[in-house]
């Protein structure tokens, strides 16, 4: 059982840490800058662990309406990159590589804000134990480091 979980965090995740390990290594084969490679240092373990989980929910969802919201976050990942497949390989390497950018930013709010796919099952039960606090909380953290990072380097 995944305990009436939304699986939308789990891919947001999955597919947010796997785009910036993308960003990373294009951005390094494109410059040839080393330093691009932090990108993928940093989020390597973040993909891997939210396909892990995008993978164990699968495994214990017993619910057929969390399966079909799992197979359409999983079309709708798949429809972003295949539509990222066809700007990679028509747009110019600079035009990629901005793009990407934003399009990691855009998915790292959307790890941000996933959890909030589940307040409406919060707010008809009165419970929070829909919510994944773990996530709520490994984002937190990871956002402060991010915004502690950024300062030192004044980006």
């Amino acid at each position: 059982s995944v305990f009436g979980r939304d699986p939308g965090p789990f891919v947001a995740l999955a597919f947010n840490c796997s785009h910036w390990c993308l960003y990373g290594l294009f951005g390094f084969v494109y410059t040839g800058d080393w330093q691009r490679l932090i990108m993928v240092y940093s989020n390597i373990l973040g993909s891997l662990l939210g396909i892990f989980y995008t993978i164990v929910y699968r495994i214990n969802c017993d619910s057929s309406a969390g399966r079909a919201r799992w197979y359409f976050y999983l079309r709708l990942a798949a429809l972003i990159a295949g539509v990222e497949a066809f700007v990679l390989l028509t747009w110019p390497a600079r035009s990629v590589l901005v793009m990407l950018g934003c399009m990691s930013t855009s998915l790292s709010i959307s790890v941000a804000v996933s959890p909030l796919l589940t307040l409406r099952t919060v707010l008809q039960t009165r419970s929070s134990a829909s919510m994944p606090a773990d996530l709520v909380i490994a984002s937190l953290v990871s956002n402060l480091l991010w915004l502690a990072c950024g300062a030192i380097v004044a980006d």
